[in-house]
């Protein structure tokens, strides 16, 4: 437990790269249908007040830290780190799984083709057809 306490959020959670760039209320995405959305709100409204604005920003937070942050009880630590484990177990609490795996499709391709352009201009360069 005491190297835990040295290290960041981060060592603990996997949350995919997707999910670290967006704002800190996606948290609330977390929450289970019948939980109570007070604690968790007053847990988001601390967090913002201390200047943390995206998930990525408290993953980075050392363990030590957040717990003095202002206005953040001890209760509301566990919640948040009760949180981050679920969005590191279901990203899709969070972000659209599906979409990410298209757009992540779409940047392989546009790189593929890059690469191919990028050999027929060298080619074309060899035989003196373009500069």
């Amino acid at each position: 437990m005491a190297n835990e306490l040295q290290g960041t959020l981060r060592d603990s959670f996997m949350i995919h790269i997707a999910g670290e760039g967006l704002p800190i209320n996606h948290i609330k995405l977390a929450v289970k249908p019948g939980e109570k959305r007070t604690p968790v709100n007053k847990m988001l409204k601390s967090l913002t007040q201390a200047g943390y604005k995206r998930i990525g920003d408290i993953l980075d937070a050392q363990y030590s830290k957040i717990d003095i942050i202002n206005g953040l009880e001890r209760s509301e630590c566990k919640l948040l780190i009760g949180l981050l484990q679920r969005i590191s177990d279901d990203p899709s609490l969070i972000i659209n799984l599906e979409v990410l795996r298209f757009l992540e499709e779409e940047y392989i391709m546009k790189e593929e083709r890059k690469g191919k352009i990028e050999v027929i201009k060298h080619r074309l360069r060899e035989m003196g057809m373009i500069e």
